[in-house]
């Protein structure tokens, strides 16, 4: 039951603490670099420190363009011109303001 209890306080503990996390400016792909990954704990020979592997995200970007009736990698594969040309100019529009920054 305590532990249960524990759970329960961590979860109203985020909840409370995150709040103005979540309130502050929308994720735009400039904050990329300001994101760290860390991976790979592991204790130190003496058990006094956890060390991590810190590394920075890639900032590969995929752009999905809609096929007809959900059909991709398949000879059916078909997507509309339209739908190519949206595609091109998104990806314009990110070089574009990439540029700018």
């Amino acid at each position: 039951m305590k532990s249960k209890k524990t759970i329960l306080l961590f979860i109203v503990l985020i909840n409370i603490f995150s709040s103005p996390l979540l309130a502050q400016k929308k994720f735009e792909l400039a904050d990329m670099d300001k994101l760290y990954t860390l991976t790979d704990p592991q204790l130190s020979p003496d058990r006094q420190s956890v060390l991590v592997v810190v590394s920075k995200p890639d900032t590969t970007i995929m752009i999905f363009i809609p096929s007809v009736g959900g059909i991709s990698h398949s000879p059916k594969d078909f997507t509309k011109a339209v739908d190519m040309a949206n595609g091109a100019n998104v990806l314009l529009q990110t070089i574009l303001k990439l540029d700018k920054e």
